[in-house]
């Protein structure tokens, strides 16, 4: 068969492919069996595969396809088959290699910047947006995703000025109205902010993610009865949006849940991630994971031998204490993780947020970062530590029963819990309009108790500023038993 033939009927089994998928496979396979080294048929095979959701099949016939004939077009289809089974570094690898074969080819550029965006390589992100707007700078999506991008560094201005490019080249585009429309909202100018969501919403009224943006702004504006009815217009449209029933919980005080959802917790520090530490400790005078120091050291002659009553508070360790096992929950950027490094024989960081842990990589400070809920990370693993930490972590955990069971089995004998909480001085723990969970005293009393903890120290403390004032809340330090 000649490549014209072939060619012939590769077109065939594409135009069938709509119709009936099977028969375009069946006809590709035939055609795979007759030409095992072919690489134009090992591509639309695997172009099927992937559109029929089987990327895990449509994997290998790729690479296969790569190790024939290493084109950029065939490396990008790579990359996009590794980003669908979830496997971003690989993405991040065929992606580049389609640029090392041609530097100018614009759709794997712009593909390397979303995923570098999504994995919380933010400047790196950044860098290839900007290269593909120098060789098109009436893309629009580039122009999004350099906005996303810029908010997500603090470069508010970089954002605005992405936006207006994007929507000088296409007015009504909505991705590009929304993004303007947060980033005004994060330059104060919230009035604009309302206006430019409204005219998203006017373009496209089932924009449901609009409608819970318009709810957010029209909330920190102090406009809570319109807050409320955007919400509800988002869950009218898109029932499973969790963020906006966290959202109106939160603003309603009615039937809050027992945690934040896990893609708002993942949004929020993904998007949070590039300032966090800037805003916090500069910003808001957050102190935590000093205090946190400061109540562990005053326990870490516990390890092994107790400390006599009456004994003060040594506030050093000694040699052997500088080999502790730490687990860090909610481990973000690492600034609870610089604090402790010094004790730390093996530190170990979790959290949810990709472009957290990507800055905590980058610090150096934990010998392992794991991408995981906390308390199914410490459910399933087999390791055992010394000391466990969670710095304002349960602000973002209404019910505790789960986590305190969940860090009671990974810890030693005489092992340490020191944490942080915002304070409530009655009921057992509330979800505050600020979209942050309190915890009473009591509450965490009795968790203690259950669990069989013991109370080593709660120090009431300021945790950081907040809009009206200081953040009251504790410092708490809980001990296992000497046995397990």
């Amino acid at each position: 068969m000649d490549r014209s033939e072939l060619q012939a009927r590769l077109a065939a089994a594409q135009r069938q492919e709509s119709e009936s998928p099977a028969a375009a496979e069946a006809a590709l396979r035939d055609m795979l069996a007759e030409h095992p080294a072919e690489p134009l048929v090992l591509v639309r095979l695997a172009r099927l595969l992937h559109r029929v959701g089987r990327v895990g099949e449509a994997i290998p016939l790729m690479l296969q396809a790569a190790q024939i004939e290493p084109t950029p077009a065939v490396f990008n289809d790579l990359g996009s088959l590794h980003l669908a089974a979830g496997d971003s570094a690989s993405a991040i690898d065929a992606y580049e290699a389609a640029l090392r074969l041609d530097s100018k080819y614009l759709l794997a550029r712009s593909n390397l910047a979303d995923v570098l965006l999504e994995t919380g390589r933010i400047h790196e992100a950044i860098d290839s947006y900007r290269e593909v707007l120098a060789r098109d700078p009436t893309s629009v999506d580039a122009q999004v995703g350099l906005a996303i991008a810029a908010l997500r560094s603090g470069q508010i201005a970089v954002a605005i000025s992405a936006c207006e490019a994007a929507l000088a080249v296409q007015p009504g585009h909505i991705p590009a109205l929304h993004a303007m429309a947060i980033a005004l909202g994060n330059a104060g100018d919230k009035t604009s902010a309302i206006a430019t969501e409204r005219q998203a919403l006017t373009v496209n009224p089932q924009f449901a993610k609009g409608w819970h943006a318009l709810g957010n702004l029209l909330d920190e504006t102090g406009d809570v009865t319109r807050a409320a009815q955007a919400y509800e217009r988002a869950l009218e449209l898109e029932p499973g949006l969790v963020e906006v029933s966290f959202d109106l919980a939160a603003l309603s005080g009615e039937s809050p849940p027992r945690s934040m959802p896990r893609p708002y917790v993942t949004r929020l520090f993904d998007d949070f991630a590039a300032t966090f530490e800037r805003r916090l400790v500069a910003e808001l005078d957050y102190r935590v994971p000093e205090a946190l120091r400061q109540a562990v050291a005053a326990e870490l002659g516990e390890f092994g031998t107790a400390r006599r009553p009456g004994t003060a508070p040594r506030p050093y360790p000694t040699d052997d204490e500088k080999s502790l096992d730490i687990l860090d929950l909610g481990c973000g950027t690492g600034l609870v993780g610089k604090q402790f490094r010094d004790l730390a024989r093996r530190m170990t960081g979790v959290d949810l947020s990709t472009a957290m842990l990507a800055a905590a990589r980058a610090a150096g400070i934990y010998d392992e970062l794991v991408c995981n809920d906390v308390v199914d990370y410490m459910r399933a693993v087999d390791s055992r530590f010394d000391l466990v930490l969670a710095a304002d972590l349960f602000i973002y955990v209404g019910d505790l029963e789960e986590l305190f069971a969940a860090a009671r089995r990974v810890l030693r004998p005489s092992g340490l819990f020191a944490f942080s909480i915002e304070t409530i001085e009655q009921l057992h723990w509330v979800l505050r309009r600020t979209r942050r969970y309190a915890h009473s005293s009591e509450y965490i009393g009795a968790l203690a108790i259950r669990h069989g903890f013991a109370i080593r120290d709660a120090q009431r403390t300021s945790l950081r500023r907040g809009e009206e004032g200081p953040v009251e809340g504790q410092i708490i330090v809980l001990r296992t038993g000497d046995k397990d």
